[in-house]
């Protein structure tokens, strides 16, 4: 067979590789295996750990929605919470968890850093004190903070919450 062999010589102390086939013992192809790997994976993981870009206006969106009564009745299909009590304890809790996001934006968090946030701050929430279109004003409460900072899905944290299951996922 007509094949061609890899020879490593060394410039000075430079190795160089030349020819297209590989011909080499088990411990070079399982150390060049693993550094592929790795810088393959390496570079995957950097990005994870960059600080997610975020709408250039979050913080101020963020602090408007904090500001409003966000169960109040929004006069198209949501009645809004009747106890008043529980509507002040709900709107003071979605308000503690918009100012965790603010912080979030400000300490340039990461993609990953924002859902888990969002995982805990919505299991404050306790779905089962709530009615089913309450619970979904709390979901949609959460989809509009996601709108403020530009995060495009909650990864299955919201369906989980609402439904106890992700529906998207087999």
């Amino acid at each position: 067979m007509n094949e061609r062999v890899i020879l490593f010589r060394t410039y000075g102390r430079i190795p160089i590789i030349s020819g297209v086939k590989l011909k080499m013992n088990s411990t070079i192809r399982n150390w060049l295996v693993i550094t592929i790997s790795l810088l393959f994976f390496g570079c995957d993981a950097n990005k994870q750990k960059e600080p997610m870009k975020v709408n250039v206006d979050a913080v101020s969106k963020l602090q408007a929605l904090a500001d409003r009564d966000n169960f109040a009745p929004n006069g198209i299909l949501y009645t809004g919470v009747q106890d008043p009590a529980q509507r002040v304890d709900l709107n003071t809790r979605f308000k503690l968890a918009v100012s965790r996001f603010i912080s979030a934006v400000e300490n340039k968090s990461t993609k990953d850093e924002y859902l888990a946030l969002m995982a805990s701050e919505i299991k404050k929430f306790e779905r089962t004190d709530l009615e089913t279109e309450d619970a979904e004003q709390v979901g949609t409460n959460f989809e509009h903070i996601m709108d403020c900072i530009g995060l495009e899905s909650s990864e299955g944290i919201l369906n989980d919450w609402m439904y106890g299951f992700d529906p998207t996922k087999p």
